[in-house]
């Protein structure tokens, strides 16, 4: 039983484990066929996380089995990226007859071979049920950082999604000062005048966020250390997908190669009322 993949980034992949380390700390990871799973819920059982890696995204993947399954520890496994620099590849390799993960992170000038154990863990099952959410938003990751430390300024934990008529609010209650922030559904072109050879252009202004869907009534609380912690992924893409249905987990979601291939998942509960 053994397995070896190559990735052409080794930074990236840190990031990558970085995003997941928000989350878990150690975890079963599942190296298949197709791909590599690696997901968990946090210790306080109300964030989820969900990482596919798939197999036509690394320079060469080679497995004798099925499936495979180790106990990773995460945290560790990112200390040993971070000495990684731009312009490294990884290999990882893994054969039962030496129960250990072989991380070598190479470049033309040097090679770091660490061999990091394996943790005796069992792995969770979880089923995440696939549906249409009704509220749905492509954003970019720049401007959703901007609104979760727009939320941070009120100082509150907690923070409303209100749908209502084509129209998305986020509201928060702090102690000193709350916030209402409206998102439209029909956001408007905006525009910008350029001059080029004396002449007037306009030039349309690309926007930062577009709705998809957003129908029904309701409205539904979320923590906000856990959402700015879902910002984790954002050093994987420039844009992410937020959805979100009535007494559903929120679902933050980034397409790590331009819209295809991987992808990473974020789940959270919603926040209980008292």
């Amino acid at each position: 039983m053994s397995f070896s993949l190559k990735y052409d980034n080794a930074k990236k992949m840190l990031h990558i484990m970085e995003a997941v380390l928000s989350v878990i700390e150690k975890t079963v990871i599942q190296f298949g066929k197709e791909c590599i799973e690696v997901s968990g819920m946090d210790i306080n059982r109300v964030a989820f996380v969900c990482l596919s890696l798939e197999k036509d995204d690394l320079i060469e993947y080679i497995i004798d089995q099925n499936k495979i399954a180790l106990g990773v520890n995460i945290k560790e496994l990112v200390k040993i990226l971070k000495v990684s620099s731009e312009g490294d590849s990884l290999i990882i390799t893994y054969n039962e007859e030496n129960p250990i993960l072989n991380i070598c992170i190479t470049n033309d000038l040097l090679n770091k071979k660490y061999a990091l154990k394996l943790l005796d863990i069992d792995g969770e099952s979880f089923d995440i049920p696939d549906f249409d959410y009704d509220f749905e938003m492509d954003i970019e990751c720049k401007y959703y950082n901007n609104i979760i430390d727009s939320i941070g300024v009120t100082g509150s934990d907690i923070v409303k999604f209100k749908i209502d008529s084509g129209k998305l609010n986020l509201e928060c209650e702090g102690d000193n000062s709350n916030l209402d922030m409206e998102f439209s559904k029909n956001n408007v072109e905006s525009k910008r005048v350029v001059s080029k050879d004396n002449k007037i252009l306009l030039v349309k202004k690309k926007q930062p966020y577009k709705i998809y869907d957003c129908k029904g009534l309701f409205d539904i609380s979320f923590s906000v250390p856990y959402m700015k912690n879902f910002s984790k992924g954002s050093s994987l893409s420039d844009k992410l997908t937020l959805s979100v249905s009535n007494e559903m987990p929120v679902r933050v979601q980034y397409m790590i190669n331009n819209d295809s291939g991987s992808i990473l998942n974020y789940y959270l509960a919603p926040k209980v009322s008292d």
